[in-house]
């Protein structure tokens, strides 16, 4: 199922998406539109608003699924891939391009730290039995080799990833 354009800016279209879709898909994928996306900068990284943020529980009811692509979200969160890591065994592609993360226990920290717990998302990430590929979306940093480390360990893991970063103002 492929979804494209605007959904209710406080995000309540998530909250039906499995009744409306059905619990039997096997590849999803959300692509919003926002103008952030082409402007990625971290000034605006947490505080830019133009598409729902993500509610990580509305993605719990679909078993079968092995590709998921949330383009352009407000809300990547280590939540959401622990939902996705036990509700979604069959999930090998996961992307999140131009997508930004999100803290799920302080969702208005500008800290990369909260916002993006390494070595907390690479233990998540390695709990999906079948994960091949991951596109992690833009990260908050400037610095491309940032996250070069979580990479290789999750290359060594077998699990081929990448991401995008901010860009200057």
């Amino acid at each position: 199922m492929d979804l494209n354009g605007n959904l209710a800016i406080d995000g309540s279209d998530f909250s039906a998406l499995s009744q409306t879709l059905g619990t039997n898909l096997r590849t999803l994928a959300l692509r919003l539109n926002s103008k952030w996306g082409l402007d990625h900068t971290l000034s605006t990284y947490t505080s830019y608003r133009d598409t729902p943020p993500l509610r990580p529980e509305s993605f719990a009811s679909f078993p079968h699924l092995d590709t998921l692509t949330l383009s352009a979200t407000h809300g990547p969160s280590l939540r959401l891939l622990e939902i996705l890591a036990n509700t979604s065994p069959l999930l090998a592609y996961l992307r999140l391009p131009y997508s930004r993360w999100i803290s799920d226990h302080k969702p208005l920290s500008n800290d990369p730290a909260d916002i993006f717990p390494e070595d907390e998302i690479i233990a998540v990430l390695a709990k999906f039995p079948c994960l091949d590929l991951v596109d992690l979306g833009v990260l908050p940093t400037l610095d491309c080799l940032r996250y070069r480390n979580m990479e290789c360990t999750l290359l060594q893991k077998g699990i081929w990833a990448d991401h995008d970063i901010c860009e200057k103002e």
